[in-house]
């Protein structure tokens, strides 16, 4: 499963980015969450392409 994750401070949120829906919230406000949301949709396709590198990467270095 695809996730993203945002960290500011002491907060902490988790989005699935196919589709992107928030995971987990650790203190962010409603308001916060709904734009770090409307981001990852209007960065969609960036995220899931820099998720798969990230993925392959991880991949090629446990083998």
């Amino acid at each position: 499963m695809s996730t993203g994750h945002v960290d500011r401070d002491a907060q902490s949120a988790k989005f699935r980015l196919n589709p992107v829906l928030p995971a987990r919230n650790l203190g962010f406000a409603p308001a916060e969450l709904r734009h770090v949301q409307r981001l990852s949709v209007n960065n969609n396709a960036f995220l899931l392409k820099k998720w798969h590198e990230w993925k392959n990467g991880m991949n090629g270095e446990m083998a």
